[in-house]
């Protein structure tokens, strides 16, 4: 399941560079790329502290019986903790546990982390795509092929990918950081 995203969010990237590439003018660029910063938000800072309150959740329901006000300070907490300053106090949602039934299922543990995971490898393969060019597709899609048998890591190999090499993961992440900082120039 960690992987499952990776496809879709790859090829989002190959059509967003592309859509970016025909843009006609500023405007169409800065809409592009808000959608582009808004779903990594979405994978990079939600999604993040979505998990952190199932880590908090999933510790914490062994050994005690949580109300709703426990389970809405610890979803605040884990909101606070991804988004940082980030994110206007106001804003937070303090019932988002009360929105996903996940949260609810003792057989589904971390239905978030995939998301996180899927977003950030799919971003670091486009990199690396971007890097390599052609010779990468074959690589691409032995990958793809083999999200269903292997193991996360062996799937990665098949790319050259090491998934304990931070700067893989920093890769994904600048791609973000760039973005922002495209979009901030077109502002000015």
């Amino acid at each position: 399941m960690p992987v499952a995203e990776t496809a879709s969010i790859f090829n989002e990237q190959v059509l967003a560079a592309a859509a970016l590439k025909r843009a006609s003018d500023a405007q169409e660029r800065l809409a592009l790329l808000e959608n582009k910063i808004q779903d990594a938000c979405q994978i990079i800072c939600d999604i993040y502290s979505r998990y952190r309150f199932e880590t908090e959740l999933f510790s914490r329901r062994e050994t005690e019986f949580m109300f709703p006000d426990t389970l809405c300070q610890m979803m605040l907490a884990a909101q606070d903790e991804a988004y940082c300053d980030g994110l206007d106090p106001v804003l937070r949602h303090p019932y988002m546990w009360a929105c996903k039934g996940h949260y609810y299922s003792t057989g589904l543990s971390f239905y978030n982390f995939p998301y996180a995971f899927g977003g950030l490898f799919a971003r670091g393969l486009y990199a690396k795509y971007m890097a390599e060019g052609a010779p990468f597709v074959p690589k691409y899609k032995a990958l793809l092929r083999a999200t269903t048998v292997n193991t996360v890591e062996d799937t990665a190999a098949m790319a050259d990918i090491n998934l304990a090499d931070i700067d893989f993961w920093r890769s994904g992440l600048q791609s973000i950081a760039d973005e922002i900082d495209e979009y901030i120039a077109l502002l000015k």
